[in-house]
């Protein structure tokens, strides 16, 4: 190969792989999300630094342009190229999370540096804001653009709900003092903030969210519909405490440098709770599940030991180098 190439491999129950394949022929190519598709076949995104312009004998639906642009890759069940695309038009874009929707299709969220008029003769449902844009493109099954929308900040997660709209979660520079003439549930802090945004089937704004606090600087990294219709977002909190939010105090407080944060919305996107995950280094939270008894599972990475956190000890004893952390909760937060 030449540069970097993507590489996708399927492992079977035992861990053994039943096959694998580059995605990238003659150009730098990263993926950074992944996911199974309803047919068997899975949906790969993330970004291409060149042109790719065949994949098993197959044409990109959309063309590459220039810079970084967003690339996904539909594979069937054996792993052969079912279908790609390009999205990004001409400034530098880059895909951070994808998932398969309900009617087959697919929704991702990423970045974009620059405006995007047009995708496939389609225009934005939001304008881009001069800046570094979340972007929201909705494809159906067979890869072409249904509708996509800028939304200010940047982001890291995206899931279908369970009313065919979509919550995406990520990080704000700046206030985004209002989205298609919603206004924010919760202010802007005034440094980077967690931004939750819902959108409806359409991709238009339902509502949405800043969650930090006035002296640290926030960031969400997971985001995922609760079974109770609300929303469970998992990050980070650098630098400070955040001793209240909407009229909540923290389930555990903030201890140093950098913590898990873990925030409990409801339906409409208020605080039904949040808490501190972390000891006296560096903690972050990378993603968020519901379990099947209603708690959270959350998985992300220490710099240093947390011995006790809740008064709990850790079952497997830190390495004393940077470690993965998993942490279970219980549905109201605590450990």
């Amino acid at each position: 190969y030449t540069q970097y190439n993507n590489l996708v491999v399927k492992l079977d129950a035992s861990g053994s792989v039943d096959w694998y394949t580059f995605l990238g022929e003659t150009s730098s190519a990263a993926y950074n999300s992944v996911q199974q598709t309803t047919d068997g076949g899975y949906i790969v995104a993330g970004a291409a630094a060149g042109n790719i312009p065949t994949l098993q004998e197959k044409t990109p639906i959309n063309p590459y342009s220039s810079n970084y642009n967003n690339l996904v890759v539909k594979l069937d069940a054996s792993g052969s190229v079912a279908w790609y695309t390009f999205l990004g038009e001409t400034p530098s874009t880059v895909t951070i999370s994808v998932q398969h929707t309900a009617d087959g299709g697919c929704i991702f969220a990423g970045l974009a540096a620059a405006d995007i008029p047009t995708l496939q003769t389609k225009s934005p449902i939001n304008p881009y804001s001069g800046s570094q844009d979340m972007l929201v493109v909705r494809l159906d099954a067979s890869g072409s653009v249904n509708w996509y929308t800028f939304l200010g900040g940047t982001s890291s997660s995206i899931q279908q709900t369970s009313d065919g709209g979509h919550i995406v979660a990520g990080s704000a520079y700046a206030d985004i003092p209002s989205l298609q003439g919603k206004t924010p549930l919760n202010a802007y802090s005034g440094n980077l903030d967690m931004l939750v945004v819902k959108l409806n089937a359409s991709g238009n704004v339902a509502w949405y969210t800043f969650l930090g606090g006035a002296a640290g600087f926030e960031g969400a990294g997971s985001i995922q519909q609760t079974a109770d219709g609300g929303y469970i977002v998992a990050g980070i909190e650098w630098g400070s405490n955040i001793p209240s939010l909407q009229g909540k105090t923290p389930m555990n407080d903030f201890t140093a440098m950098m913590d898990m944060l873990v925030v409990k919305l409801d339906a409409s996107g208020s605080v039904d709770w949040y808490t501190f995950l972390g000891g006296t280094d560096v903690e972050q939270a990378n993603s968020i599940q519901q379990t099947s008894d209603g708690g959270y599972i959350v998985a992300g990475y220490a710099g240093a030991d947390l011995n006790p956190l809740y008064g709990k000890t850790p079952i497997n004893g830190f390495s004393s180098s940077g470690d993965i952390m998993v942490v279970k909760l219980k549905n109201d937060g605590t450990l």
